[in-house]
């Protein structure tokens, strides 16, 4: 079995581009790393393999010095690696490039050329400021300190120490709350992936409690596009937390907004843009602005301009992540379908080839979405292969949301499997899980009842009228706004009303769809 240690070299090497290896085969020439650079015949061996294996590394080099402690050999390689890479993109790096002058400044300090450090933490904080790295400003101001104090506090006044006294504490009062919102947002966010949306009133009070006590902005903070990004995060995640759609869209807006104010943080900060882009198109949807979701959906497209995968693999990543998420929500939305076999077999392999690089939810989601797609298609055994999926990720086992939901889906492929003696067993095992989660809920509990009568049922007769008595009892069901997520799911609701009418759901959900759009 390979070990981790094993790996990592080998996935280093396969997540390089192609100028990031020609850069390290240069840079490898420039700073030879063993006798006839053995480093680079390793390197070039790994990255001719599909799957690392260490037996066939040793046939290849037998004999070979670089053989002789090989976990040693490993290690360097890897550090090499890292190195030429860091030189790669120190010019394209904000964060590289202060780095780099913060060493500089170290180098030149040890020399003694005091003036020189001087005008290099000059120019490194007026980077800084203008970029907003304020963990860079730290460092560069603790070694303007070292910098006075070397000198003996020549050429100082009490209104610079004074000045420079301000700034520090407006620094710290930045990063304070900064740390406040970032601790916010991941106690939020844990929930969330947890629970979802409020179902019941402790979860609303819950996420009303964390909305609450939630600080303004300070004055120090207000130019900040991290902090205001962030501080809108969180109030558009509570707010829809909280099925208040209307005012996490408004955040949302923002949010948006201060991407077009703060044009370099697009470049900067790509994913985080996919991400907004992908919750403000779903929100626009579920209210009903269809012109700005389709505008918005515009936009994320055109955001990608220019960049794949050599460029960027996390990037490739979340964008794929991000569109594909949305765009199979909003084919659920609008009763469009239709997924060809192409891109069902596409979204497939991206899932087996970025595999755990996607949040296991995210992931999750993508699967729950092509599952109730083949479902409504009739394409029955490939659903429950595509919903098995998420029901076996070990990953999930928090993620009481759409494991609960993906349950409920699994049983109703099996309904319509007529696959009865495994609907008996799923029902008792489902009730479980869903009680032990405190997860029955009027929609669970409305599905539940109407599994127990459907299984009873010796007539299509019966089960029709059982269909129909779902679809009253979910009907009602839906007028109150914690039971609003279930249907975002799957709409069990024009579901049950397909069966018992006989028009097909997908001719159900246009009509709906065309009736609230005019």
């Amino acid at each position: 079995m390979q070990t981790k240690v094993k790996d990592f070299l080998f996935e280093l090497i396969h997540s390089l581009t192609k100028s990031e290896k020609r850069y390290f085969k240069l840079h490898a020439s420039r700073h030879t790393i063993g006798d006839e650079n053995n480093y680079v015949k390793l390197f070039d061996f790994i990255d001719r393999l599909d799957v690392y294996n260490e037996a066939q590394v040793f046939e290849h080099f037998k004999g070979a010095a670089l053989l002789n402690r090989f976990s040693i050999t490993k290690k360097r390689l890897y550090d090499h690696i890292l190195d030429a890479l860091d030189a790669f993109h120190s010019l394209h790096s904000v964060e590289a490039k202060l780095n780099k002058l913060i060493h500089s400044a170290d180098i030149l300090f040890n020399k003694g050329l005091y003036e020189q450090v001087s005008r290099v933490l000059t120019s490194a904080e007026k980077l800084a400021l203008t970029h907003q790295q304020n963990p860079s400003l730290f460092a560069i101001r603790r070694k303007r300190k070292q910098l006075l104090e070397n000198q003996g506090y020549t050429n100082i006044t009490q209104v610079f120490l004074k000045k420079a006294m301000q700034e520090d504490k407006e620094l710290l009062l930045y990063e304070d709350y900064y740390n406040q919102l970032w601790y916010t947002k991941s106690e939020l966010f844990i929930e969330l992936g947890r629970k979802g949306k409020a179902r019941s009133e402790q979860d609303e009070h819950m996420y009303r409690a964390l909305l609450n006590e939630l600080p303004a902005v300070p004055d120090v903070c207000q130019s900040s596009f991290e902090v205001n990004y962030l501080y809108h995060h969180i109030k558009s995640a509570c707010f829809f937390a909280l099925n208040d759609m209307k005012k996490s869209f408004e955040h949302l807006k923002i949010n948006c907004q201060l991407f077009l104010d703060f044009p370099d943080q697009l470049k900067a900060q790509p994913n985080k843009y996919f991400s907004l882009m992908s919750n403000a198109i779903f929100v626009a949807e579920k209210l009903h602005y269809t012109d700005e979701s389709d505008q918005l959906l515009s936009q994320l497209k055109a955001s990608i301009h220019g960049v794949n995968e050599q460029q960027s693999v996390d990037l490739t990543i979340k964008y794929f992540a991000s569109l594909t998420s949305i765009e199979l929500s909003l084919k659920a939305f609008r009763g469009n379908f239709s997924l060809a076999e192409y891109e069902r077999e596409e979204i497939e392999q991206k899932l087996r080839v970025y595999g755990e690089k996607i949040s296991p939810t995210r992931r999750a989601y993508i699967q729950f979405k092509i599952a109730s797609l083949l479902l409504v298609t009739g394409q029955n055994q490939l659903a429950l292969k595509w919903v098995n999926s998420i029901l076996n990720d070990q990953a999930l086992d928090a993620s009481e949301d759409i494991r609960s939901y993906s349950h409920l889906l699994h049983m109703l492929i099996h309904i319509e499997l007529n696959n009865k003696s495994i609907v008996g067993y799923l029902v008792k095992n489902t009730q479980r899980y869903l009680k032990s989660r405190n997860r029955l809920h009027a929609f669970e509990r409305a599905f539940i009842s109407f599994l127990t009568k459907w299984l009873k049922c010796t007539s299509r007769l019966e089960e029709l009228d059982c269909w129909e008595e779902l679809y009253e009892q979910l009907n009602a069901i839906k007028a109150e706004s914690s039971e609003l997520d279930a249907f975002d799911y799957f709409d069990l609701l024009h579901w049950a009303q397909a069966k018992y009418t006989g028009v097909a759901f997908s001719d159900l959900i246009q009509r709906n769809y065309r009736k609230t759009f005019g």
